[in-house]
C-alpha cells in the first residue's frame, strides 16, 4: 500500500487572490494595516462597466461623507442591489483603500445581508480614496472618492 499524496484543489489560486485583496482586516470592519490590492486587479465601475454594463447602476458603491460628532468624518457606503436581500446574489465584502492602495478598513457580509458599511476616515488618509465591493456574481466594483 502506497501513501496517497494530497490533491491541490483548483480553488486555491482563486482563494489566494481573494485573500490578497480582502485578507488583512478583522472580519467586521476593523481597521487594518497596509495590505495592498493585487497589482493589475480588474475593477468595474459605472464609468467602465466592461462586460457587466447592464448591472453597473446597481453594483457601483454609493458613498457619502458624514461628520462623526467628534470632529472627524466617516464614510457611509452601500451597494444598491443588496436592498433586495437575495441569498443567491450578494456582496461578500466592502473595503476602503487610500491613494497608495493601502487598506484602511473593511467589512464582510453574509448571504442576503444588505451591504452597508460605515468607515472612519483617518485625518491622515491620502486621497483619493477607493471603495471596493466584491459581488459574488459580478466581480469587483470600485468607486474613486476625491479629497473633500
Amino acid at each position: 500500500m502506497t501513501a496517497r499524496r494530497p490533491r491541490i484543489c483548483a480553488v486555491w489560486p482563486l482563494l489566494a487572490a481573494a485573500l490578497a485583496v480582502f485578507g488583512s482586516c478583522s472580519d467586521m470592519g476593523g481597521e487594518g494595516g497596509g495590505l495592498e490590492v493585487v497589482k493589475d486587479q480588474k475593477f468595474y465601475s459605472a464609468a467602465e462597466p466592461g462586460k457587466w454594463a447592464p448591472f453597473a447602476a446597481d453594483h457601483e458603491p454609493e458613498c457619502d461623507f458624514v461628520p462623526d460628532g467628534k470632529g472627524g468624518r466617516v464614510l457611509e457606503v452601500s451597494v444598491p442591489f443588496t436592498r433586495r436581500r437575495d441569498t443567491r446574489h450578494y456582496v461578500e465584502t466592502i473595503a476602503l483603500f487610500d491613494a497608495k492602495r493601502r487598506e484602511i478598513a473593511k467589512k464582510t457580509f453574509n448571504r442576503g445581508e444588505r451591504a452597508e458599511a460605515t468607515f472612519r476616515v483617518p485625518a491622515e488618509a491620502l486621497f483619493p480614496l477607493y471603495v471596493v465591493s466584491r459581488c459574488n456574481r459580478h466581480d469587483m466594483w470600485e468607486k474613486k472618492i476625491e479629497g473633500q
